[in-house]
């Protein structure tokens, strides 16, 4: 079965650049404003290219429905 990837776009806000916070493991950000639909390898996919993501968190809701947040700790700054 193939897996379904969507194409999501950033966009501009008037938040400031996230601040990276250092952790055990790497460097942790918090991603805010994703799709409700997004889900793990679509996060991973669209943040590809700012590095090799070691550890990523999608909370959700009790019915199991992505909260629209991330948490992705990546391996270097």
């Amino acid at each position: 079965m193939e897996e379904e990837h969507q194409d999501y776009q950033m966009k501009q806000s008037n938040y400031s650049k996230p601040e990276m916070k250092d952790s055990k493991t790497g460097y942790e950000i918090c991603i805010q404003g994703l799709s409700f639909s997004a889900y793990g390898p679509d996060i991973r996919k669209l943040f590809d290219n700012c590095g090799k993501i070691v550890k990523l968190k999608v909370p959700t809701d009790n019915q199991k429905k992505s909260k629209g947040i991330a948490f992705a700790t990546f391996e270097k700054k």
